[in-house]
């Protein structure tokens, strides 16, 4: 359940909100950690499939960030918005531990699928999600 102070800072963003919260709520932010390295890798299961999520920078691999946020009309998309959430109600998300070692094999498979996601949607309008 999400607070009323959460609500309040959060709700500016509509329809965004809505779905991220769905997504958090569902368990599809997913942190996947590496060690000894420390190395993180946000992903978050949305509508496409797996998008990465790298907060440091913003970005996301999603088609609406790429033509709504880039194109300066939001701020955000909604699986940004979920991680923020998820770490902001206290740990709601998934952490999956790997080693070093795994984490080349993890990348190319990950990649992989956005590649596949990419070849799937080409032909869906602009920020189609």
């Amino acid at each position: 359940m999400v607070g009323a102070e959460l609500t309040a800072e959060f709700e500016k963003y509509g329809e965004r909100f809505t779905r991220a919260l769905e997504l958090v709520e569902r368990g599809a932010v997913k942190l996947h950690r590496f060690s000894p390295s420390r190395r993180e890798i946000w992903t978050v299961v949305g509508a496409e499939g797996d998008q990465i999520i790298l907060e440091s920078e913003p970005f996301c691999s999603c088609r609406d960030f790429h033509f709504r946020v880039v194109g300066g009309n939001t701020d955000i998309c909604y699986h940004l918005l979920s991680v923020h959430l998820a770490k902001r109600l206290g740990e709601k998300y998934d952490a999956v531990d790997f080693t070093d070692e795994e984490y080349h094999t993890f990348l190319f498979l990950l990649l992989q699928d956005l590649s596949r996601q990419v070849l799937l949607t080409k032909d869906k309008p602009d920020g189609f999600e």
